[in-house]
């Protein structure tokens, strides 16, 4: 054999391990930099997966078009074709805000699967909507789970808990608010108090979800749990949990002893001012009488000489200063030592100007 045969074929050799050994190394770079690299699918179209994802798009649009509804002679075609598109560009995200709920109420189980694969998708993880989708066909479309022992809406509720919380942390400072209200209506649904009294179940929901963003705060470093909610998915916590308080008091009998008991609790624990006991309808200084319900109030921020209403740390009809401020509800029951005695200060100055 010719030498120059032998050095030619050596060469061939090499250039297929290095060409090997350099795809490998390319192909795990380019799935640390796009991690849904894996996802597609492994037909051979150039690189083109996208544009063949759009065509494809576009072809299964006009064939359901061409549908009048998803049902058993078609659901299984439908399937194939978003599959198919998934597989060409996982990352496209119309393929399941539009056409995975085609889904929804024929083959509702497949439709979760593939909106779950979605939500793993790391490329996708700052869409909202597809996580919500998810829960949403779990309570209203997916079939009830059969349990021993378990009642199914409560199940279905904490698998939909899931794909809602998820959606709320994607969601941002600023939720939609049917998303909210999805989220906390299923919360409420997993409490055994909700087939007895809803409203009591959303309050139980709202105080939990309180409690938890504050003890979230409380073990990163915040002084107390006293009135700061800003730790909660949920936007405007303190303005919800007092309009439940409102409307479960007002529809609470005598008998509801653990309701009566649970809004005395988050009145003393989280609604901080001044609110009529009767409605919880919040009043101003100087205020004899709700406003909501005519219930006697009792009268705070008024001058103790004249009775007008303080404006100021002096009464601004007749200088005479206005009473120490009473401490907050919510604030620690105990006080520093030196606390009392920087109160008494300025009554001790006070007397000895006097003399």
């Amino acid at each position: 054999m010719k030498k120059s045969l032998i050095i030619h074929i050596v060469l061939i050799a090499g250039a297929v391990i290095g060409g090997s050994l350099l795809a490998q190394y390319l192909n795990r770079w380019q799935n640390n930099i796009d991690p849904s690299r894996k996802l597609v699918s492994d037909t051979p179209l150039g690189g083109f997966h996208k544009f063949a994802s759009d065509v494809d798009w576009m072809l299964f649009i006009n064939y359901l078009g061409s549908q009048k509804t998803v049902d058993n002679d078609n659901v299984d075609e439908v399937t194939r074709r978003l599959e198919k598109l998934i597989s060409y560009d996982p990352n496209l995200d119309k393929v399941y805000q539009v056409g995975v709920m085609s889904l929804c109420v024929q083959s509702p189980q497949k439709a979760v699967e593939l909106l779950k694969r979605a939500c793993e998708n790391e490329q996708l993880k700052d869409n909202w909507r597809i996580p919500f989708y998810a829960g949403f066909i779990i309570m209203h479309h997916y079939p009830k789970p059969n349990i021993p022992g378990k009642n199914p809406e409560t199940e279905l509720a904490k698998m939909a808990i899931y794909y809602y919380e998820q959606a709320l942390r994607r969601s941002g400072s600023e939720p939609e608010q049917y998303l909210i209200n999805c989220y906390l209506r299923t919360k409420a649904q997993t409490l055994p108090s909700y087939n007895d009294n809803p409203r009591q179940a959303m309050l139980e929901t709202l105080y939990a979800e309180w409690k938890n963003s504050s003890t979230s705060r409380s073990q990163n470093g915040a002084e107390s749990i006293a009135m700061d909610v800003n730790a909660s998915l949920i936007p405007d916590l303190q303005a919800r949990v007092l309009k439940a308080a409102q409307e479960a008091k007002a529809e609470a009998k005598p008998e509801d002893t653990q309701l009566l008991k649970l809004i005395s609790t988050i009145r003393k624990d989280i609604l901080n001012g001044n609110l009529c006991d009767k409605c919880l309808t919040p009043y101003a200084a100087g205020d004899k009488f709700c406003s909501t319900c005519g219930n006697n109030v009792e009268t705070y921020g008024i001058c103790a000489n004249c009775k007008a209403v303080l404006k100021g740390n002096f009464c601004s009809q007749c200088g005479t200063a206005a009473p120490a401020p009473a401490k907050p509800a919510a604030m620690p029951e105990t006080l520093p030592p030196s606390t009392p005695e920087k109160k008494a200060e300025p009554e001790k100055k006070a007397e000895q100007e006097k003399k």
